[in-house]
């Protein structure tokens, strides 16, 4: 796990507008949930220091975009 964590904490954070950034994110954090999968630990991406990690990561903008697209969802499933 501290593997993971350490691997993570090498990603630089988003940048808004930047596509290198988002495409560097997405491959770290897909080798994080393989790694976590892999350990049976992928609980630590609920709301744990993992998880509060790579929202460090991410910009406001995305964030919100996030929250956004997840608020729509659970609206047209009501």
């Amino acid at each position: 796990l501290a593997m993971v964590q350490e691997e993570l904490s090498k990603v630089r954070p988003l940048r808004d507008g930047n596509a290198k950034t988002v495409e560097q994110f997405a491959d770290a954090l897909d080798v994080a949930v393989a790694n976590l999968i892999e350990l049976d630990k992928l609980n630590e991406l609920d709301n744990g220091t993992l998880y509060s990690n790579m929202l460090m990561k991410l910009t406001d903008t995305i964030i919100l975009t996030i929250r956004d697209g997840w608020m729509i969802s659970k609206r047209k499933s009501l």
